[in-house]
């Protein structure tokens, strides 16, 4: 195609031009070199003819390919011969497809390779126009550019984006990208799977309304608009979780690792998007595994997980480096009895947050059970780091928790222990356990740190609780009767039936030991069940035996955690019924603390005991906060004279004066006092003075089984003038 010469000559005769003046010409010959030397690619003039001669070859030939201007020249099929084999063919057909079709003044270019003098390969763009001669004659005029490095770079690019292709499609996750607009770029397979849309619908849609659920549309634009801001390479270091969008409109959690790069002149955001459905999933069912669900604390499993790595890390530390404390409500119960479970649970979270804000960003705060709380704390250094937190959490509960507009006052007992690396976490917890037994033994609402001796009775509390469970299969519960007399006559009248509890191996388990442990562990209800229904069975027993005595009343102690069952009152009718006892002869005693903690609810309950027929005594009259107000509107019949008031009489004092205040009240009130406690002969006379008719205590006799009971009314009846237990 193209042939080189001398360029000045070969341009004058090739356009039929007439010589020009020798300064002239030699003018135009130096800027024609000028030009020539500071090209970059060969300019060429060749014949347009296939494989014609050329007319002019730029130097700039040897520089490219090896071979001189001359020799191009002087060889006119050079050129053919030193097209690539794989090339030749397709460049020889378009020459000649060009040389018959194309017209002067257009141009065309072409990318082939061409062999160098020493075998080498370069790729070369070919441009030319075609332009005519002064004579008419065709010729092509054009520059030959060595490209190679271009065309290799450019192959290097496009196979890169090959393997960039490759690796999105293949991808296991969904590839997204962005341009500055927040329109999609570029959409992988996987992307498709994903999202629902194909990649030509989703070529050019706005990302944020393609994917991103509307609500989080807003807080998208921003932080793209800032995260291009950042400039270029990665500017995040490590993944998001978000929620995005599928075609059908349901959202699902991602995980989306996103990084920024520039494109040419243009910014890009690029993201893998991972669906992390199932793996969320298996996170719930972990967390929830591992969680309390009310508070969302760590459970017990999780906190001894926790201690256990804590004191992992001692190694040689303090002593006192960490602590455990474990605390609960006091009296939390009665809360939960008298507002509801629901509003017990508000408690509870209330607290928790309560106790979050005593403790440091590190320290674990843990839900055990029902109300009791853990705390784990490390690095403390001194065992006033723990102590002062429990001063802390003791001052945040001074104000009260509202509850459904009730304000909730609530204090807590702490125990409080220190770990050795030795320590196991069973053993740490335990002893923090101990140590909050022997603060809650102590008063409540205070904190004790663990001492060796405590673990004695935590254990031996343990085992009691234990055994209380099967103390009433295995019968070592019973029910004792002790008498209440009429003082004009010393006739029995009545008897209180007291639950004692025999155990196997220890003996008699003093009433004080265990009805508490009873209440708080839920089993007095069931307990309490089983003694009224006992009572009642023995005193029919006893009624048919002497069906011409006056028939007795059975007085039996019921407990606020009773009153408060919703079954309760269906179960004393069902009692009554089932035995056959007149409910008019069941006198229920209930503490001042049963009527004034959740007068709300026990208040209609006593009615409804009232409306079955069964009377009502309140117990212990004046040692708590029972208000005058409280004891008018509530059905209570008869007034119990509490023993500390009844242990003066006879002998002066100030326990005499509550005794006849008390007494006096309750004839005021219309209520039928008994007096509780008599030991000695000189408190009846007293009585009798003030007015209480009846009474009963160890001077008449002590709680006695049923047999022993029957042999007393057995001597009643006997002697018809008084039994044997008057009082002399």
């Amino acid at each position: 195609m193209v042939v080189f010469g001398k360029l000045t000559r070969s341009l004058r005769g090739a356009l039929g031009r007439p010589a020009a003046p020798r300064d002239e010409l030699q003018e135009v010959e130096r800027r024609l070199q000028t030009v020539v030397e500071g090209a970059h690619g060969v300019i060429y003039i060749a014949e347009l003819a296939t494989e014609g001669s050329w007319i002019y070859v730029s130097p700039q030939i040897e520089r490219i390919l090896g071979f001189t201007a001359a020799e191009w020249i002087e060889d006119p099929g050079l050129w053919s011969r030193q097209i690539h084999p794989d090339d030749r063919d397709t460049v020889l057909a378009e020459e000649r497809r060009l040389t018959t079709q194309l017209t002067p003044g257009q141009m065309h270019a072409s990318e082939y390779r061409l062999l160098t003098r020493s075998g080498e390969t370069r790729w070369v763009r070919d441009a030319a126009t075609i332009v005519a001669t002064g004579g008419g004659q065709l010729v092509w005029s054009g520059v030959l550019t060595d490209i190679t490095e271009q065309r290799l770079t450019r192959e290097e690019l496009q196979a890169s984006e090959e393997r960039f292709r490759t690796v999105i499609e293949t991808a296991s996750d969904a590839f997204v990208g962005m341009d500055a607009d927040g329109r999609i770029v570029e959409w992988n397979r996987k992307a498709e799977e994903l999202f629902g849309w194909t990649r030509a619908e989703a070529i050019g849609r706005p990302l944020a309304e393609t994917i991103v659920p509307e609500q989080y549309r807003a807080a998208h634009e921003r932080g793209v608009e800032q995260f291009l801001r950042t400039g270029y390479g990665p500017v995040l270091d490590r993944a998001l979780e978000l929620s995005a969008l599928r075609r059908d409109g349901r959202e699902f959690p991602v995980e989306l690792t996103i990084w920024s790069s520039p494109v040419g002149d243009v910014q890009r955001v690029s993201a893998f998007v991972r669906d992390v459905t199932e793996r969320k999933a298996l996170e719930a069912v972990t967390h929830r595994a591992s969680h309390d669900p009310l508070t969302d604390l760590p459970n017990r499993v999780l906190f001894t997980d926790r201690v256990e790595h804590a004191l992992a890390r001692l190694s040689g530390a303090s002593l006192e480096s960490v602590a455990v404390l474990v605390l609960d409500l006091d009296d939390f119960k009665n809360v939960n009895d008298s507002l509801g479970h629901v509003a017990g649970d508000r408690l509870l979270i209330e607290v928790a947050a309560r106790l979050r804000s005593c403790l440091r960003p590190g320290d674990t705060l843990a839900r055990l059970s029902g109300d009791e709380f853990a705390i784990l704390l490390e690095d403390l250094g001194a065992l006033a780091g723990a102590t002062t937190v429990a001063e802390r959490i003791d001052r945040v509960f001074e104000e009260p928790i509202e509850i459904d507009a009730v304000e909730v006052f609530t204090r807590t007992s702490i125990g409080i222990a220190f770990g050795r690396g030795t320590t196991s976490p069973e053993e740490l917890i335990a002893d923090a356990d101990a140590a909050l037994y022997a603060a809650k033994s102590r008063g409540k609402g205070r904190y004790e740190v663990f001492e060796p001796r405590m673990r004695e009775a935590v254990l031996s509390r343990r085992q009691l609780k234990d055994d209380l469970r099967r103390a009433l299969e295995r019968g070592e519960l019973r029910v004792l009767y002790q008498p209440c007399v009429r003082l004009a006559d010393s006739t029995i009248v009545g008897v209180e039936a007291l639950l004692r509890w025999h155990h196997r191996e220890r003996g008699v388990v003093q009433p004080l030991d265990f009805v508490p442990l009873a209440e708080e562990m839920g089993l007095i209800v069931p307990i309490g069940r089983w003694v009224l229904r006992h009572a009642c069975e023995q005193a029919v027993e006893w009624a048919k035996k002497r069906p011409r005595e006056e028939p007795l009343t059975m007085r039996v102690n019921i407990s606020a955690r009773q009153l408060q069952d919703a079954l309760f009152v269906q179960d004393v009718a069902a009692i009554v019924a089932d035995t056959g006892f007149p409910p008019e002869r069941l006198v229920l005693a209930l503490t001042e603390r049963s009527l004034v903690e959740d007068h709300e609810r026990v208040a209609p309950r006593l009615v409804e005991l009232e409306t079955i027929g069964v009377r009502l005594a309140l117990d212990g009259f004046g040692t708590g906060h029972t208000s005058l107000s409280h004891l008018e509107r509530s059905p209570i019949r008869i007034l119990m004279v509490d023993t500390s008031f009844v242990r003066g009489l006879g002998r002066g004092g100030a326990d005499a004066t509550m005794a006849r205040a008390v007494i006096q009240l309750a004839h005021t009130l219309g209520l039928e006092p008994i007096a509780e406690g008599v030991e000695r002969a000189d408190q009846i006379a007293p009585l009798r003075e003030l007015g209480c008719e009846y009474a009963q205590g160890y001077h008449f006799s002590p709680p006695v089984a049923a047999v022993e009971l029957e042999a007393l009314l057995d001597e009643q009846t006997r002697a018809r003038s008084g039994p044997r237990l008057a009082a002399g």
